[in-house]
């Protein structure tokens, strides 16, 4: 966790944010600085030079050159005269005497019985099949009700069959095939058994031998279809160059497509034997098993191959592009979850670690592609913190429930890496502010360090993804299970040093007694429970925060819509517009007001905890790591300093390098949880203070229990 700063005001964050949760930690962060800057540049375009980066701009200035122009007449609405014309029905040609081979309903003849039937769309489906259409093929249109769209009703019977939907449907074979179609679409439900073809009008294909075959057509609202392929001979193959082949004589496929933009869907072999290949490459093999073998989700993640082997003399594998990429497992119980890897090797975009997860146990795995093994001990909440495709309650967390957790854990982990490397580059720009800082900083000294400072944090890393990626590793941190206290943690929680920084007034030259031992648990434990309860103090704000949120957005809009129409609003809509402006500024600074408290409470605990965490990293034997909080945690502490200067700096280039000041110390903060966490290198087996975590406490519990 990462403190507040006391200049924090509520703004809207834009990315990838998870939920309210997230924006508990965006605030403490400090983000608002940025967000004011934004909000401050949209509303700067309205002519204004006065209105503050809190405050969005007042109706006055929505007008050109800062005039409101009032409404002197409406403009009236032309009414057209004439009748409207109506689409033309085309005329259709009786029927001929001779029976159709449709199926559908036919014309009877002009004359002076009854009037020629209307035309349906039955009338264009056309069916075929060995023996007699009249007897084989029952094709009907069902008209819609209350003013919804009809449908076409089919079943078809018989040796070498074939039916035409009308609508570019078309399904043949030996048997019988049964469903629907509109205009839209074929229904998923159709199906058709035991040998035959369907072809759907977006150019899918499924295909099935001896068994039983469903597929519809794409126009559901994701653009996506589905099907299924229970039997021998069952084949899939999309219009966007997607291929599944069941290899078994009694396999269990099925298919998603790929949505309107190309990305999700996928395939699954249930049961059997199967081949998948995706357009790009990438493939799945089964021998025996299960697996599936998912599209890629959007622009850089490639998607995921996972399978597990359930016969004894069973095996499967994924592959990825490149001869290196390839996976196997052998025996049953053996199983793969693989996250391909992206053509030029960049980082994936959904953020899985590219690699291999394989579980042998107890038979082998074996292939050139990068393999990790699956983190142990994951609870329920940690899966469902990093595996967005679990959904708790449905179903146990699987074993590719797992895996995909361990690969979202370690793509984290190598994304704060990144951004670790990227921060070092600004220790310089760093040090700058501190030193200017030093004695008061004049508007000379900053207007010369301010092009420096810019050069510099153009190249910081992003600070919203940086938060996204720390507050998933401390949420997941968080919902793990309490760690079994060893006896080298025993020592360390009754480490002279240790209780020497808990207790005032300790001998370091003597041994710490049940009673010293006690009031060094006692301090540690308040200091905790007082971090958490200021913790949930700010989120309780964020309700207000998000409340003005929203009156911000409709403000927006009014503000859009007054300079579409050339800025000219009437009197009382500019009224209006300063009164909202006015009110949105008051609420933000009853959220400053509210905040301004807990925030400088939170940052005294934290800075507390930070000042335990290389006490207990030293007492471990951890002396790097001690050596590395030491420096980060002198770094925050000179920026904090500066970032309480720079309240005064209201104006000109000052007010700029106080803004920069603080978006430094927010990344300093993520980078001490990133060192104290181990993604740069060592870390501690039980977490420090400053994680949140009460691991200390339950250790110096345990010691007291043991000294008594």
């Amino acid at each position: 966790m990462v403190s507040a700063t006391a200049s924090a005001t509520p703004r809207r964050v834009r990315g990838n944010v998870l939920g309210s949760l997230l924006r508990r930690v965006l605030l403490p962060l400090g983000i608002a600085a940025g967000g004011a800057l934004v909000l401050w540049l949209l509303f700067s375009l309205s002519g204004t030079g006065t209105a503050s980066a809190a405050t969005p701009a007042p109706a006055s200035q929505v007008a050109p050159g800062g005039v409101v122009r009032t409404k002197t007449s409406e403009n009236k609405n032309d009414k057209s005269s004439g009748k409207t014309k109506s689409q033309a029905t085309a005329k259709t040609k009786p029927a001929a005497t001779k029976p159709t081979t449709s199926g559908g309903t036919s014309t009877p003849p002009k004359g002076k019985g009854k009037p020629a039937a209307k035309p349906t769309p039955a009338d264009k489906a056309k069916c075929t099949a060995q023996g007699g259409a009249s007897e084989h093929c029952k094709v009907s249109w069902v008209p819609g009700k209350k003013g919804k769209d009809g449908h076409l009703k089919f079943d078809v019977t018989g040796n070498k069959y074939k039916l035409n939907t009308g609508f570019g449907d078309t399904i043949t074979g030996s048997g019988r095939a049964r469903g629907s179609a509109t205009k839209k679409a074929l229904s998923p439900a159709t199906t058709c058994a035991p040998q035959c073809r369907i072809k759907t009008r977006n150019g899918d294909v499924g295909v099935v031998r001896n068994g039983t075959l469903r597929l519809g057509s794409r126009a559901t609202a994701d653009g996506q279809a589905q099907g299924a392929c229970a039997g021998s001979g069952c084949q899939f193959n999309t219009r966007d160059g997607d291929r599944i082949i069941g290899r078994g004589k009694a396999d269990e496929i099925r298919l998603r497509t790929r949505g309107t933009h190309g990305y999700g869907g996928g395939f699954a072999c249930d049961a059997g034997s199967c081949d998948a290949r995706i357009a790009g490459g990438r493939s799945l093999v089964v021998r025996g098993g299960r697996g599936d073998l998912t599209f890629p989700t959007r622009k850089g993640a490639p998607g995921v191959g996972s399978c597990q082997v359930t016969e004894a003399n069973g095996f499967c594998g994924t592959s990825g592009v490149g001869k290196r990429e390839f996976v196997r497992c052998d025996t049953a119980g053996c199983g793969i979850t693989h996250a391909f890897r992206t053509k030029n090797g960049t980082p994936r975009t959904d953020g899985l670690h590219a690699g291999a997860v394989c579980t042998p146990a107890p038979g082998k795995c074996s292939g050139p592609a990068k393999r990790f093994a699956r983190l142990g001990s994951l609870t329920e909440q940690q899966i469902r913190l990093l595996d967005r495709t679990y959904r708790p309650g449905k179903t146990p967390a699987s074993g590719k429930h797992r895996d995909l957790a361990t690969l979202r854990y370690l793509g984290a982990r190598a994304e704060e890496r990144r951004f670790g490397k990227a921060y070092d580059k600004l220790s310089a720009a760093q040090q700058a502010i501190i030193n200017a800082a030093r004695g008061g900083l004049t508007e000379r000294e900053a207007v010369a360090l301010a092009p420096k400072l810019n050069k510099l944090l153009a190249k910081a890393p992003d600070l919203a993804k940086w938060m996204n990626t720390r507050w998933l590793l401390d949420s997941v941190n968080l919902a793990g299970a309490n760690p079994k206290v060893s006896a080298r943690d025993l020592r360390s929680a009754v480490d002279r040093n240790v209780i020497k920084a808990l207790v005032p007034g300790y001998d370091g030259n003597r041994a710490p007694t049940a009673r010293q031992l006690a009031a060094a648990n006692k301090a540690q434990r308040a200091l905790l429970d007082k971090y958490w309860r200021t913790n949930n103090a700010i989120a309780k704000v964020n309700p207000a925060i998000e409340r003005v949120n929203r009156r911000i957005d409709a403000y927006r809009k009014q503000v859009a819509a007054a300079r579409k129409s050339g800025g000219v609003i009437t009197s009382a809509e500019a009224k209006k517009l300063n009164k909202e402006s006015a009110g949105i500024d008051r609420a933000q600074r009853r959220i400053d007001k509210r905040l301004k408290p807990l925030n400088a409470t939170l940052a005294g605990v934290e800075r507390k905890l930070r000042g335990l965490d290389p006490v207990y990293a030293t007492a471990d034997g951890k002396k790097a790591l001690a050596a590395m909080l030491r420096s980060d945690n002198a770094g925050i502490n000179d920026l904090e300093r500066v970032a309480r200067a720079s309240v005064n700096w209201k104006s000109g280039q000052r007010a700029k390098i106080g803004e920069l000041a603080r978006q430094l110390l927010s990344l300093a903060k993520l980078n001490y949880g990133a060192t104290r966490d181990g993604s740069f290198g060592p870390a501690t087996r039980l977490d420090l203070p400053s994680s949140g975590r009460y691991d200390r406490v339950l250790a110096t519990m345990n010691a007291t229990e043991t000294e008594a």
